[in-house]
């Protein structure tokens, strides 16, 4: 069952049924034993003991006795006929003549007996006027009856259906409990995880949960060592020509020195900043979000490139622009952008083109960044997007940061080597909402 809900409808429903059936065979095998007493009873003491009512009492003794069986064996009617065939107490000798009609060869009732009291016969006729039907319902309608067997089964169901429900709660609490104590490795047990209900969809979010906090918490981690890592050197240095511009004995090594220092503080806040542009661009909520025209935005984070790729021979070229307007968050947007350029300018050779496309097709705005360097070994290409995994000079930061921006801008990137050579990156925007002319 899919619902929790249904499930633990249906269990009631299941133990209420339950208890009904069990108190109707319990009650059934009780209404066969009596029925059993009943006809296995011999009748000539029952009628002695009538006798004796009336040879004490006289007839009011013997109407009181016929009460009293009337009230513990209400299965039997009971005729009695004094000596003179008088029928008594306002029964008729038709109703004498009907009952004893109705004997048949074999059968204990009706049953005529005859006894003497003070000297006179007198004849009890008997007859078995219920059914085991009768009896059953008779036992099972007694309050007490009912009650007992009620609050047995029930109980019992119940126990049952709360021990069922209580236990899967019981062993998430039990890796709720496990997590909060600083234990990533724990996970939902697969009995749990293979139910397909609400407890079954709650432990899997819970697996779902746990395995993006241990992502988060070694990122995390990661980050740290990387960050005291990459410090470390500039530190070093900023230090060493920190004491270079202490004993400079000439204004030109010190000037040298404090150039040297100044780079490396510019370094240390680049290093910073990406960090912090990370940091940030995972945090989806804190986007604000503007109707951004993509080609005006490329258009930028060209000439921004065309500069910096001019230093080292290296030519950026926008090749195609659409019309395409998204929701986003500017500077992210333009960050995620420029940051995959930068790589682009950064692996390609000198003396080569970087090509920078925009596309709308099928509804999708398209931008496309492709260099004529080395690539990337297949292998590791699916990994370029990871934090820290960037070579060289770069941070290692930025395609992670190009791909956490677009992700949360509801796109996608990807990247993949060109059969002529170098790395092309893709990234897409769904449904731009201006649109211009397709292209391809």
């Amino acid at each position: 069952m899919r619902s929790l809900f249904v499930r633990i409808w249906i269990s009631f429903w299941a133990v209420l049924l339950v208890t009904f059936l069990a108190a109707l065979s319990i009650d059934y095998v009780i209404a066969v034993k009596r029925s059993q007493e009943i006809s296995g009873a011999t009748l000539k003491p029952l009628a002695e003991s009538g006798g004796i009512a009336l040879a004490q009492h006289g007839e009011e003794g013997l109407r009181h006795w016929l009460h009293v069986q009337l009230y513990e064996l209400p299965e039997l009617r009971i005729l009695v006929i004094d000596p003179s065939g008088q029928v008594l107490f306002d029964h008729r000798q038709a109703e004498v003549d009907r009952v004893l009609d109705k004997r048949r060869p074999g059968a204990e009732f009706p049953a005529d007996v005859r006894i003497s009291v003070k000297g006179h016969e007198y004849r009890f006729v008997f007859d078995r006027t219920e059914t085991l039907e009768f009896d059953f319902w008779d036992i099972l309608l007694q309050p007490g009856v009912l009650v007992a067997l009620v609050l047995l089964v029930s109980g019992l169901g119940s126990a049952f259906l709360a021990w069922t429900l209580s236990q899967p709660v019981t062993k998430l609490r039990d890796s709720v409990t496990h997590l909060s104590e600083g234990r990533l490795d724990v996970e939902a047990k697969e009995e749990l995880t293979r139910r397909r209900d609400e407890l079954g969809s709650l432990a899997r979010d819970f697996n779902n949960m746990v395995r993006r906090l241990k992502i988060l918490v070694e990122s995390k981690e990661d980050l740290l060592r990387y960050v005291s890592h990459q410090l470390r050197s500039p530190l070093s240095r900023l230090r060493v020509n920190a004491t270079l511009a202490k004993t400079s004995t000439t204004t030109l090594e010190r000037d040298q020195a404090l150039d040297r220092i100044n780079k490396e503080v510019e370094r240390v806040d680049a290093l910073l900043g990406q960090i912090l542009l990370y940091s940030r661009a995972g945090h989806r909520s804190s986007y604000d979000r503007v109707p951004v025209d993509l080609s005006s935005l490329i258009e930028e984070v060209v000439d921004d490139g065309q500069i910096e790729g001019r230093s080292f021979s290296k030519t950026v070229v926008m090749t195609r622009s659409a019309m395409a307007t998204v929701d986003a968050n500017r500077p992210l947007l333009r960050s995620a952008i420029e940051n995959v350029l930068r790589n682009a300018i950064r692996h390609a050779p000198q003396n080569s083109e970087i090509d920078i496309a925009l596309r709308r097709i099928d509804g999708q705005a398209i931008v496309t960044i492709a260099d004529r360097g080395p690539g990337v070994e297949m292998q590791e290409i699916d990994q370029i997007f990871d934090p820290f995994v960037g070579s060289g000079e770069g941070s290692g930061l930025g395609l992670a940061i190009a791909r956490t921006v677009v992700a949360n801008h509801g796109g996608s990137i990807v990247a993949e080597n060109r059969p002529e050579g170098g790395l092309v990156v893709t990234i897409c925007f769904p449904a731009p909402s201006v649109p211009g002319p397709p292209n391809a």
